[in-house]
Parts: C-alpha cells; structure tokens; sequence
C-alpha cells in the first residue's frame, strides 16, 4: 500500500517562529499562542478522506499541533502552503524529496505562485481539490502522474466531496473541530481574496452530507467546540436556515465567519 503525508507546516519560515507582534518578547509570543484560537487546516482532512478511498495509507501533520517527523519514509508527501509557511515547506520538500518522496504542493500560495511553487516540488495542485486530487493519486498509481493539476471553480465540486476523516484529531486536535459546509461568498470586497480563489459563485453541500458529518464528529471523543470554516456563514439565507436547523438538533458550541 502506498503511503502520503499531507503536511501543514508552521508559519514564519524555517524556524517556524509564529510572531504575533514583533514588538512582544519571544515569552509573550509563546504565551499568547498557546491561549489562541487554534484549529487544524481543515484541507487536510478532506483530502485524507479522498487518499484513503484511494486505497492509500494517510497521515496528517498540522504542524502547529504535531511534529513533521522527516525520519519517516512516505511515497508521496503534500503540503498546504499559504505564504507565511511556504519557505518552511520548501525546507521540508527538500529533506522529503532527498528521501525518495514524490513531493506535491497545493494551497493558496502554491495557487498564486506556482512559477515558484513548481521549483521545489513534482506537482503542483491549482484551485480545490475534490476533482483533482484524486486523479492526481490515480495517475501516481499508474505511474503518470501530471506535473501540474487545475481545477476550474465549479459548482458541483461540493457534492463530490466525502466526509472528512475527523477521526484523525488526536485529543488536543478536537478541542476545535473544522467544519466546512459551504464556499464562496456573495459580496465582492475589495480586500478579500475569496473571489479569486473560488469565483464568483456560492455553493453548499447538501443537508444530508452536512448531517453525516456532524453525527461522526459526535460519535468521537474528547470532542469540543465547532468552527464552521465557510467563507461567509450568511450568504445563503435558505442555507444558512438549514444549517441552524442540523446544528440545533446537537449540543455543540460553534464558531461561524460573517
């Protein structure tokens, strides 16, 4: 069975110091996140769901929760890149890469830079992930593997995508659970990126997906609040309506952007 690490690494470069404000001593730092709002890359268990259907043997390292252990030999090895952590993930691909992993890169770095991107890794994954991911894993099976995947901004993409794989959170990693349940905004700020990231278009999963997901992360333990990661929790009034209906039927306490 073939083997892939999907990889968050720090933010703030090699050393993977995360500064909250330069002005602060590294101590105040330290303190201030430890008591921050810290929640695990929600993509990695999306795509951890897709590898394991794939009939891949899956890890996942947040490295903000768990170490990114480099003695480690895996097939394949991705990496979520924004750019605060990308010169961390170009470090890592380096040691990987020198191990025999196949290296890939995806995120929205990767998305924006993938001139860049393209230099310390095999493949570079364009845009979401639900389509082209898995043919990424298709064709590395076949021993095809494609240097560069993109996937058009598409309504139906929501429906493809299968539970994600919460069972992975260790303990620490559940106190905060990821949950998204919709993309897309219907506003067009002129500071936001989300429209160059999914396009002009609104789209959810449907309730009984939603539904699905919220009765596996009840059944896990040492579960504690929700963080729904929806670009914007009141574009859709019909949704969102629908979504205070599933939620009121649980005990969760939970977290939402507007």
């Amino acid at each position: 069975m073939k083997s892939i690490l999907l990889t968050v690494p720090k933010m703030n470069g090699p050393n993977g110091d995360f500064i909250l404000n330069t002005h602060w001593d590294r101590e105040f730092n330290n303190l201030l996140q430890q008591k921050s709002w810290n929640v695990v890359t929600p993509s990695i268990l999306l795509l951890a769901a897709i590898a394991q259907e794939e009939g891949y043997e899956v890890s996942i390292a947040d490295e903000f929760f768990r170490e990114i252990d480099t003695s480690v030999n895996y097939d394949i090895v991705c990496f979520y890149t924004v750019t605060p952590n990308v010169k961390r993930a170009y470090s890592y691909a380096r040691i990987f890469k020198e191990k025999g992993s196949f290296i890939a890169m995806g995120g929205v770095h990767t998305t924006f830079c993938r001139e860049e991107a393209k230099d310390y890794c095999d493949t570079i994954l364009i845009g979401e992930g639900e389509v082209i991911f898995r043919e990424f894993l298709q064709d590395y099976a076949s021993g095809q593997a494609k240097s560069r995947y993109i996937q058009v901004n598409s309504g139906k993409c929501l429906e493809e995508s299968p539970t994600p794989l919460f069972g992975l959170l260790n303990k620490k990693e559940r106190r905060l659970i990821p949950m998204q349940t919709a993309r897309g905004c219907s506003h067009n700020c002129k500071f936001c990126n989300v429209r160059s990231l999914y396009g002009n278009i609104f789209r959810s999963k449907n309730l009984m997906q939603i539904d699905k997901e919220l009765d596996v992360i009840s059944s896990l333990d040492h579960v504690g609040n929700l963080y729904l990661t929806d670009d914007n929790i009141l574009s859709d009034t019909d949704h969102f309506y629908n979504l205070l209906d599933l939620l009121g039927n649980n005990t969760f306490k939970w977290y939402a952007n507007a």
